[in-house]
Order: structure tokens, then C-alpha cells, then sequence
């Protein structure tokens, strides 16, 4: 039961994450290429963002542990550091580093249990 409610928990996350990332591509765009200003709302909430992928990204991290999931768990850790790849700015470029780092160190120890 509790698996079950766990996999239907991750479905509106990966909704989330999708929205996000064509929400940051056409703001990232809309910026560059119109020159706008999107007002102090959008600026509010991109000021939020690293915090709300890094919340969704804990609780998909916890079903994945749950689950035994592992390889769903490094294109986790990859998708939610793209995201914040796009934020650009410092610390989000760290922590988006630093999950990479941690995807490709579970995909390496994913690589070496499958050779045993």
C-alpha cells in the first residue's frame, strides 16, 4: 500500500519538474530575446526556485530510497540539477553540481554491481 502511494506521490512532481523546465526555458528566452522586464512577481518567485526543486528533489529522493530505485534516482538527481543549471546563480550552480557529482557516484556504483 505504501508503495503504491508513493509512486502516484512522484507523478505530480515530475509534472512540476516538467513545468519548470519549459517554464524557465521561455522565461530565459522571453529575457534574451523580446528584452522585457517579466515585473517583480517573476523575480520573487526565480528567487524561490532553488528551494522548491531542492524540496520536490528530497522527497523523490526519499521514495527512490524507499522504492529500491536507484537508476530512477540518478535521472533524478540529473533532472533536478538541470533545473537548477538554468537558475544561474552561484549557490544554485554549486548545488546543482553537487548533485550531479552524486548522480554520476550512484550511477558508478550502479555500473559496479552490475559487473558482479
Amino acid at each position: 500500500m505504501t508503495s503504491k502511494i508513493l509512486k502516484f506521490l512522484c507523478i505530480p512532481i515530475y509534472l512540476f519538474y516538467a513545468y519548470l523546465f519549459v517554464w524557465q526555458i521561455t522565461y530565459i528566452n522571453d529575457e534574451t530575446f523580446l528584452n522585457r522586464g517579466l515585473g517583480e512577481t517573476l523575480d520573487n518567485f526565480f528567487r524561490y526556485l532553488p528551494a522548491i526543486v531542492l524540496l520536490l528533489y528530497a522527497v523523490l529522493l526519499y521514495c527512490n530510497i524507499i522504492l529500491k530505485q536507484p537508476r530512477i534516482l540518478i535521472l533524478n538527481s540529473l533532472f533536478a540539477a538541470s533545473l537548477l543549471y538554468m537558475h544561474a546563480t552561484t549557490p544554485s550552480l554549486v548545488i546543482a553540481l553537487l548533485l550531479s557529482i552524486f548522480g554520476l557516484v550512484i550511477a558508478g556504483f550502479e555500473i559496479k554491481q552490475g559487473y558482479r
